[in-house]
């Protein structure tokens, strides 16, 4: 059936030529527009335009200012024309405009059984939590090998042909026919967790029964793309092994387990663009370590404490983060000997120095909030550090390129503020 070119008013035109096929893209509008700060699908915005999504019930939906508190405005494509909008919807696609390069997050469930409707002629649509061939996509009534998927490259400033949907960005896909078609994606396997596992394959696990720990890492994870769901169960350990080992793993996430007992909740080693959110790791002697050749990893919404505050010697720490480009969110420590350990390095080899930032956590009732050794490159904002018992903040020498915001807390650390790089706005309540 013939290709269909729609033409649109108030639109330069850009082509694009591939397999013999002549396609046209509206126009882009020239705005500012800046992501948010926030976690879970972690999609970088370059300086001009982007086509993003989100593919994930981010609890800040569905309003603009607070899904990107930071953009002046949004651009969804509705019957061949860009409209601003003041409410997001999930999964759907929208043009972004940056001058400057940004980390857009998001957090929340991932969404899997949303279906796009495509309308005669060009439509503009989202992604899903994971990367999805057209192989493992359906669609009715044609297959989808023929349709055609264009994503924006910014970085390059043009327009790129792919066989994916691309987790966290919007795509142009064209409809030739003359009435909508459905594109949804294939239904996958949950496997069901009971027991201690190593992980090696790809997939959605659930788990399905409270674990009692053997003397071992109990979930070990060296497989890509792992969606780890503990579904209102525990896990509970014997105190010296560690309830999760992910290894050289990418694309992954660990939501809502509860952990008891164990050495540490999360221990994680060579690996990339993971997510944790909503867990709870108690009487732990840390709750997330992440070493140094790790990078991208979003740890938002969780809660590290011990059932009495840990001594000086007991070395307990809630978030040891060693990694590069990450962000800490929302979190909470308590009654640990250490709230935080961070440890920040940049980009190596290149231009662009992708900071790690800590966000609205609070570190109550602690030895020490926060310790910052050797850090660089930290972003520390509107975190709330108050009663601990020796430091709100400590960093034994300068940090280096560290910016903080609007940090509550209320003891005077001398080494610190000397430096002239740590202020607390304002005090604790």
């Amino acid at each position: 059936m013939k290709k269909i070119i729609i033409i649109f008013i108030f639109c330069f035109l850009i082509s694009v030529n591939f397999a013999f096929t002549k396609y046209t893209f509206p126009e882009l509008l020239g705005f500012n527009i800046r992501s948010c700060n926030e976690t879970l699908i972690n999609q970088p915005i370059f300086p001009g335009w982007n086509m993003i999504s989100v593919p994930v019930e981010d609890p800040r939906l569905p309003y603009v200012s607070d899904i990107f508190p930071f953009l002046m405005r949004v651009y969804e494509y509705e019957d061949g024309e860009y409209v601003p909008v003041s409410n997001v919807e999930l999964n759907k696609g929208y043009l972004v405009y940056s001058f400057i390069f940004q980390r857009s997050n998001f957090c929340g469930v991932p969404s899997w059984d949303n279906c796009f409707v495509l309308n005669p002629g060009w439509n503009l649509v989202g992604s899903y939590p994971e990367a999805k061939n057209l192989t493992e996509l359906f669609l009715n009534p044609d297959e989808p090998s023929s349709l055609d998927i264009y994503t924006y490259d910014s970085r390059n400033n043009r327009y790129v042909l792919t066989d994916q949907l691309l987790p966290g960005k919007g795509h142009w896909i064209v409809n030739s026919y003359e009435e909508p078609i459905t594109l949804c994606a294939k239904k996958e396997e949950v496997i069901c967790v009971s027991n201690c596992t190593n992980i090696t394959e790809s997939g959605n696990y659930i788990l399905c029964s409270d674990i009692l720990a053997e003397d071992r890492n109990c979930i070990y994870v060296e497989a890509d793309n792992v969606s780890f769901e503990c579904n209102g169960y525990s896990m509970f350990g014997v105190g010296s092994t560690n309830a999760f080992y992910i290894n050289n793993t990418k694309n992954s996430i660990f939501n809502n387990c509860y952990i008891e007992n164990f050495h540490l909740g999360f221990a994680v080693e060579d690996s990339n663009n993971l997510s944790f959110k909503n867990n709870q790791i108690k009487d732990c002697e840390g709750g997330f370590i992440v070493d140094t050749l790790s990078e991208t990893i979003e740890v938002y919404n969780n809660r590290v404490w011990r059932s009495t505050l840990s001594s000086p010697y007991d070395e307990t720490k809630g978030y040891i983060i060693l990694s590069r480009d990450s962000t800490v969110s929302n979190n909470k420590a308590e009654n640990l000997t250490y709230g935080s350990w961070l440890f920040s390095i940049p980009e190596i080899g290149g231009e662009d120095i992708f900071p790690s930032r800590f966000i609205k956590n609070e570190f109550i009732n602690n030895q020490v909030g926060i310790q910052i050794a050797d850090g660089e490159n930290i972003i520390f904002d509107s975190n709330v550090l108050c009663y601990n018992e020796a430091y709100d903040f400590y960093s034994p020498i300068p940090p280096y390129r560290f910016v903080s915001l609007g940090n509550i807390c209320d003891i005077a650390v001398p080494e610190v503020s000397d430096l002239g790089h740590i202020v607390c706005t304002d005090p604790c309540p």
